[in-house]
């Protein structure tokens, strides 16, 4: 069925935060004790899948781009980028007085912080990132 002009497409991060604040607000104060822990995990898993679904894609292309930087890659998908990294690290190419090691370091804190602001904000505020 083709799209309708006249209609805007669901914005996936607004729909899970229409349905977690539906499932926080008005069914899990009516589910029992027993109940609630896994309501709140289904609750914190659409806000992650929200941000994710919200989240900035140059900014993951940019962590894409340092990586590719990182190995002198001219190309290769995040995923082949990250393997190789490993694989590199695993070899020792990021040890103690190697060259790379502040570029790779420096990565890796990036990395963690993208995750964070995705997974668990509140962790990455109060850490003060």
């Amino acid at each position: 069925m083709a799209e309708s002009m006249l209609h805007e497409p669901p914005d996936a991060a607004d729909l899970l935060a229409t349905a977690r604040a539906v499932l926080v607000g008005t069914l899990l104060p009516e589910l029992p004790e027993a109940l609630r822990f896994p309501a709140l995990m289904v609750a914190n898993a659409m806000a992650i899948a929200g941000r994710a679904a919200a989240a900035d894609p140059e900014a993951e292309a940019a962590l894409t781009e340092g990586l590719r930087a990182l190995l002198d890659a001219a190309d290769g998908d995040a995923e082949t980028l990250m393997r190789r990294f490993a694989r590199a690290i695993r070899a020792g190419a990021y040890d103690p007085d190697m060259p790379g090691r502040a570029a790779a370091s420096a990565w890796l804190v990036a990395l963690a912080r993208h995750r964070a602001a995705l997974s668990n904000p509140k962790a990455l505020r109060d850490a003060g990132g």
